[in-house]
Formats: C-alpha cells, sequence, structure tokens
C-alpha cells in the first residue's frame, strides 16, 4: 500500500512538472518568446527527469517510448504532455533537430492511440499534422 502511495505521488509530481513546462511554453509561445523557456523546458527535463532531450531524440523512435515508459512517473497522461511539450519545443527548431522532434512527438502520440484504449479525434488530428510536417 504504501509503495502504491509512493508511486502515485511520484506519478501527480511529474504530472505537475510537466503540466508547468507546457504552460509556461503556451503562455510564452503566444507572446513570441519561446526561445528563452527552450532553455528552461530542457533544464527542468534533466534536472527533475533526468532526460537529455538532446540524447533522447536520438534514439530510435521506437526505442523512445519504451525508455520514457521505464522513467518512474509516465504514464499515458504524462506521455501525452511530453508530447505537447515536444511539439512547442519543435515549432522553434529547424532542420534535424526539428525533425527528430516532431517523429518524438509522432511515436508517442501513435503509442498513446494504440495502448490508450480510446481513440482519440484529437490526437488522430496531431498526428496527421505532424506527419504533414514531416
Amino acid at each position: 500500500m504504501e509503495q502504491r502511495d509512493y508511486l502515485e505521488r511520484e506519478i501527480e509530481q511529474l504530472g505537475r512538472l510537466l503540466g508547468k513546462i507546457l504552460s509556461d511554453l503556451g503562455r510564452l509561445h503566444g507572446k513570441g518568446k519561446v526561445s528563452g523557456t527552450i532553455a528552461e523546458a530542457e533544464q527542468s527535463l534533466q534536472g527533475e527527469l533526468d532526460i537529455e532531450l538532446d540524447k533522447i531524440l536520438v534514439l530510435p523512435d521506437e526505442d523512445f517510448v519504451g525508455l520514457l515508459l521505464t522513467k518512474r512517473g509516465f504514464n499515458n497522461t504524462n506521455l501525452e504532455k511530453l508530447s505537447n511539450i515536444l511539439l512547442l519545443l519543435a515549432e522553434e527548431k529547424r532542420g534535424a533537430e526539428k525533425e527528430n522532434m516532431l517523429r518524438k512527438c509522432l511515436a508517442i502520440l501513435e503509442h498513446l492511440q494504440t495502448a490508450g484504449g480510446v481513440y482519440s479525434l484529437e490526437k488522430a488530428s496531431t498526428i496527421t499534422g505532424i506527419r504533414r510536417m514531416l
């Protein structure tokens, strides 16, 4: 029981952190000031979650989601938040870095569509949009 409570707290804590990063990026994206927040977001991901974007972005797409699922606190809700973060970050990138972020978003969203148990029109639309960008 204690172990379960601990895991639930870890998941909730991760969700709050990802939600804060997403909120900050979304707010500043509307003002055109995302570039400064990108460094903060990447730093938060690395410091709090031990996720180095530059290292995980070069992973094969099929290994990416599996790696995230081994990290404590990642569930479908938190994976979706991370995909939204990556999508916002990708809008500010160029070339191979942008393509890698979009591919990782796509890998997460496709995983969520198949593993989530519920088909989402919003996810399907986002997947279609990402495929067009690639």
